[in-house]
């Protein structure tokens, strides 16, 4: 198995039993089935609505279409299947484009210069916190923990 597999299924571990922030479920705590694949929405109002219905924190990928290492963060990060897994426990996620639709008020909204940007947000639309960039697979999901966390 492969290093980020394993730190992601480490932290993905220590999640599972226990409550989040702002007593926000774990889907695994319930015992329901997580998806390795990753549901996207791309409606800012929309997807806040459903992260304040199911209780989740709202996963705010911010890119662009010309962007190489936010492909890069697609395809090695959110297309891993433990890593999906771990995501979808606790977020509802949304592709924002920063030059189109509501990708370019969310990150007008939340001050994005830079790309990848993912924002960490409440169900009700406030920034939790961000990562700027790239990271392995490992790297992101203990990033996206400790932001939960409040660490």
């Amino acid at each position: 198995m492969k290093r980020p597999a394993i730190l992601c299924l480490s932290v993905l571990a220590a999640l599972a039993g226990q409550m989040l922030p702002q007593s926000i479920p774990s889907a695994m705590a319930k015992g329901e089935a997580v998806s390795s694949q990753i549901t996207w929405t791309n409606n800012y109002s929309q997807t806040l609505k459903y992260a304040a219905s199911k209780k989740k924190w709202v996963l705010v990928d911010v890119y662009t279409d010309w962007c190489h290492w936010c492909k890069r963060l697609d395809a090695d990060v959110y297309a891993e299947p433990k890593a999906a897994k771990f995501i979808n426990t606790s977020f509802i996620c949304m592709k924002a484009n920063a030059e189109k639709g509501d990708g370019q008020m969310v990150a007008q909204k939340f001050g994005v210069r830079g790309f990848p940007c993912t924002l960490i947000l409440t169900p009700d639309g406030k920034l939790k916190g961000q990562i700027n960039g790239y990271s392995p697979p490992g790297e992101f999901c203990q990033k996206l923990s400790s932001i939960v966390q409040g660490k």
